[in-house]
C-alpha cells in the first residue's frame, strides 16, 4: 500500500514538474525532480513538493540532460527557414517549459508564416477582422484608450478627457486666486495691502475662496485674514454661516476663532449659532464643550432657549434639535414643573452644555431651567 502510495504520488509530479535528475526505481517506474540522499532515503524535490522514497526501492539514478543545452542541440539541427520545425521546436520547449525559449520559436514561425494560426494562438494573439495581433493592438483598433493602466472605450476616454480638462482649468483658475489670498499675510512691504486690494475688486468671484482657506488654511493668521474679507464683503449664503461656525468651535483660544465669535454676534448670524447649538446639544465632549464655550463668548441669550428646549426633547427621549432661535421668545415650564432625571445622576449633554455655560448646577431639571430662563430676562439681552 504505501509503495503504491509513494509510486502515484511520484507520478503525478511527474506531470508537472521541470525535467531534472531520473530516480528509476525497481518496480520499473521513473521519477524526475532534484535528487538528494538522505541516509536510508532518496529525497525527491519538485518545485515546491517534496517526499520521500526508500532507497531500497530505487534501482539508479540518472542525471538527466539539461534542456537548454538539448535546446542549443535542437537549434544547430534545425532548418532555420522551415516553419514547421520551429513550430515543432516550441510545443518541445512548452513542454519542457522553457517559456522562453518557446516565445521565442513562436515568433520565428510568425515571422515565416505570417498566418500561421497554431503560432499566433501560441503567442496569445486574437484575431481582428482577418488579421492576427496582440490583445493590445486588437484593443486600439477598436477605438480604446490605455489610461492608467486600464483600457477606456471612446465614450469613456471622451469623458475622461472632458473631466480631466475641467480639473486643469480649475487648477489654473485656482491658482489665479490663491495666489492673492496666500499674499494676505505676506511679510513682504506692501503686498499683503495689494492683494486685499486685489481682492476686494472681485470680490463676488474670491468669495468661495476666502470660505475655503477660512476654514483650511493651517495658519491661524491666514484665516483670520480671510475672515476678515468675508465679514467685510458680507454674505447671506448659509456655506459661509458654516464656514464661521466652524471657526468659531475649532479655534476656542486664537485670534480667528474670537473674530468668527465676533462675527456671529455682530452680524447676528443666525444660522452659524444654530449650527453651534446644535453641537452643544448633541455632540460629544470635548467638541460639545467647545461649541458651548463659544456660545458662552457669543452671549446671545437667544441660543440658551434653544438649549433648553433640546434639553426637553432629550428627557422626553425624542430628537434633540434646536428649534429655530427667533422661536424662543417666551418659554412655560413644562407641566409638573420639572423633566424626568434619567438615570439618576446621568446628565444630559444639552444640560451639561447649559452648566458649563451659565455656571449653574440644574441637572436635567427643565422647569428650573425655564424658570431660571424667564427670571433672567428671557430671550432679550
Amino acid at each position: 500500500m504505501r509503495r503504491s502510495v509513494i509510486i502515484g504520488v511520484a507520478a503525478a509530479l511527474l506531470a508537472t514538474a521541470a525535467p531534472a535528475d531520473i530516480v528509476h526505481l525497481k518496480n520499473g517506474s521513473k521519477i524526475e525532480g532534484k535528487v538528494v540522499r538522505e541516509g536510508d532515503t532518496v529525497l525527491i524535490i519538485r518545485g515546491k513538493s517534496k517526499f520521500r522514497v526508500p532507497a531500497d526501492q530505487v534501482e539508479r539514478i540518472e542525471a538527466a540532460p539539461d534542456p537548454h543545452e538539448l535546446y542549443a542541440e535542437k537549434l544547430k539541427e534545425l532548418d532555420p527557414d522551415d516553419a514547421d520545425a520551429w513550430l515543432a521546436l516550441a510545443e518541445w520547449c512548452r513542454r519542457k517549459r522553457l517559456r522562453r525559449e518557446e516565445r521565442e520559436c513562436l515568433e520565428r514561425v510568425v515571422k515565416l508564416d505570417p498566418r500561421n494560426d497554431a503560432a499566433h494562438k501560441g503567442l496569445g494573439h486574437v484575431r481582428h477582422g482577418d488579421k492576427w495581433m496582440t490583445r493590445e493592438e486588437k484593443l486600439v483598433a477598436e477605438g480604446y484608450k490605455l489610461v492608467d493602466g486600464r483600457w477606456l472605450t471612446a465614450g469613456e476616454y471622451a469623458k475622461f478627457e472632458a473631466v480631466r480638462r475641467r480639473q486643469e482649468e480649475l487648477k489654473k483658475r485656482l491658482a489665479e486666486f490663491t495666489g492673492p489670498i496666500l499674499k494676505l499675510i505676506s511679510e513682504k512691504p506692501g503686498e499683503a495691502s495689494r492683494a486685499r486690494a486685489e481682492i476686494m475688486k472681485r470680490k463676488k468671484e474670491f468669495l468661495p475662496y476666502l470660505g475655503y482657506y477660512a476654514q483650511r488654511a493651517k495658519k491661524g493668521a491666514l484665516r483670520l485674514e480671510c475672515l476678515r474679507l468675508i465679514d467685510d464683503i458680507g454674505y447671506t449664503d448659509a456655506m459661509y454661516s458654516k464656514v464661521v461656525a466652524w471657526e468659531a468651535y475649532k479655534d476656542s483660544y486664537t485670534k480667528a476663532g474670537n473674530y468668527a465669535r465676533g462675527m456671529i454676534k455682530r452680524r447676528k448670524d443666525d444660522a452659524a449659532l444654530l449650527m453651534l447649538v446644535s453641537v452643544a446639544a448633541a455632540g460629544r465632549s470635548p467638541g460639545r464643550r467647545r461649541a458651548a464655550g463659544a456660545i458662552r463668548a457669543i452671549g446671545d441669550r437667544r441660543a440658551i432657549g434653544s438649549l433648553i428646549e433640546c434639553l426637553l426633547a432629550q428627557a422626553a427621549g425624542q430628537r434633540s434639535n434646536p428649534l429655530s432661535l427667533n422661536s424662543i421668545l417666551s418659554m412655560t415650564p413644562p407641566r409638573g414643573g420639572s423633566a424626568p432625571v434619567i438615570g439618576g445622576a446621568i446628565i444630559l449633554p444639552a444640560a451639561d452644555s447649559l452648566e458649563f455655560i451659565t455656571g449653574l448646577e440644574l441637572g436635567n431639571d427643565v422647569g428650573a431651567w425655564v424658570r431660571w430662563y424667564q427670571g433672567a430676562g428671557g430671550a432679550g439681552g
